[in-house]
């Protein structure tokens, strides 16, 4: 049995933008935006203007998730 593991880093905060946007594909460590199948790891803001989705989401402590009202974040775990 082989597992296959997607993980998605946020480097938002490391590359220098100022830009906190989820769905800006530069603000994640493999150039896509997370989806139901991905575990998600935050170290900064990051603010969520869509319907986004992952399989789990760890947040550094001091970190910020905000999604703006009218959108989600449905986590599937």
């Amino acid at each position: 049995v082989f597992v296959l593991k997607f993980v998605a880093h946020w480097i938002g905060y490391y590359n220098g933008t100022s830009d906190m946007e989820w769905e800006n594909t530069a603000n994640w460590n493999c150039g896509k935006i997370p989806d139901s199948n991905t575990d998600v790891y935050i170290i900064g803001d990051v603010t969520i203007n869509s319907a986004a989705e992952c399989r789990t989401i760890t947040a550094k402590p001091g970190s910020t998730v905000t999604v703006v009202k009218g959108y989600s974040l449905d986590v599937a775990k």
